[in-house]
């Protein structure tokens, strides 16, 4: 592999000085060349410069004033200035002001100069590795306490949703244990087999969280239709629907994550709905050919979201409304599946005349960092 060729920027203000530095480096170095500081900005302006050499003694702008100047846009690259053995004022100065990362004297010899120049680049180089990893490990240390919040979130809702479902099933058994033959023993049972039910969707979304979480994806050819067809199937009679999707679309991605999603994003259509209203779904699906991305939206005619709530609803346990049959995990888990998938879901408008969502899905797959 080919060591990589650094790009140097060099200014003086003298002709001969710019040609003897290009001619005894340019086999080492990318040298960009600048008679005057001026100059020197628009190359930095333009080029990824690695290492920057300025004469001091130079008209309308010293080399200190250049690094001075240029330290605001450019502080991470090292500085090197040249001077003259009898400018000591200048050299207190470059260190102060210019913040520069060595001095050299003149006349400069090219061994000398050459090994000034790898220390400053090597330096440069382990300053700017220890920044990315600062950087990974501020991240990553970002990533752990929202994982951590999540997990605590996770744990505590978790509870609190199972053990008032059971104080209920416990209580209304118990109420039937002491009088079989009472008259209330049927509506007994239907609220048992009601409470069973929430529990048991509880119970199935916490177990997709788990598979989000923790399964490799399995990305086969996607048929769109085929899944909302399904979805229709077991919702027939409950919903009014208008579908449009897309035949050409050619989606690679998995199966198992994208039919969740969407019975998660109906799922929260239905419970959302006006009491006494017919729940319409309209779901359209189309190419993003500019973007090579999918666009799935989902509109429905429910009680929309208010502006306070925007933020919130993909959040884990979220409900919008107290009065709502749903238990806070359906969003959460279409944003988790999605992003798994590389995509994104957003809500592009909301009203009390219903909710539009828009899931962007790549169409070829995409690795996401875990």
């Amino acid at each position: 592999m080919n060591k990589k060729k650094f790009n140097i920027l060099f200014v003086d203000d003298e002709e001969g000085n710019l040609r003897v530095f290009k001619s005894s480096f340019k086999w080492y170095y990318n040298i960009f060349l600048a008679n005057s500081g001026e100059e020197g900005i628009q190359i930095l302006n333009n080029e990824k410069i690695d290492l920057i050499i300025t004469d001091q003694r130079m008209p309308n702008m010293t080399g200190v004033e250049f690094l001075e100047k240029i330290i605001p846009t450019y502080p991470n690259v090292p500085r090197i200035i040249v001077t003259g053995y009898t400018d000591l004022e200048s050299i207190i100065e470059a260190v102060n002001n210019g913040r520069i990362f060595h001095y050299v004297t003149k006349p400069w010899e090219v061994d000398d100069l050459k090994a000034v120049i790898e220390n400053a680049l090597q330096v440069s180089m382990l300053k700017s590795e220890n920044l990315d990893l600062v950087t990974n490990l501020k991240k990553a240390n970002k990533q752990l306490t929202s994982a951590l919040h999540q997990l605590d979130t996770f744990v505590y809702k978790a509870s609190h949703d199972l053990k008032g479902p059971i104080a209920t099933i416990l209580g209304l058994s118990s109420l039937a244990l002491k009088e079989p033959n009472n008259a209330d023993l049927p509506e007994y049972l239907t609220k048992i087999d009601q409470t069973a039910n929430k529990m048991d969707s509880l119970l199935a979304k916490l177990l997709i969280v788990n598979v989000i979480n923790h399964d490799n994806l399995n990305y086969t050819s996607i048929n769109l239709s085929e899944i909302v067809n399904d979805l229709i199937g077991v919702l027939e009679g409950e919903i009014i629907w208008d579908v449009n999707i897309d035949e050409s679309i050619n989606l690679i991605s998995d199966e198992k994550l994208i039919s969740v999603s969407l019975n998660n994003m109906v799922e929260n259509s239905v419970n959302y709905t006006y009491p006494k209203r017919p729940c319409k779904i309209k779901i359209i699906a189309e190419n993003d050919s500019k973007n090579n991305n999918i666009l799935i939206n989902v509109v429905d005619n429910g009680k929309g979201i208010n502006n306070e709530m925007m933020d919130h609803v993909f959040n884990m346990f979220f409900r919008g409304d107290e009065s709502s049959q749903g238990n806070g995990l359906g969003l959460y888990v279409v944003k988790m599946a999605i992003n798994k998938l590389g995509g994104s879901v957003k809500i592009k408008n909301s009203s009390d005349e219903g909710t539009h969502f828009i899931i962007t899905l790549p169409n070829e797959p995409k690795v996401i960092e875990e």
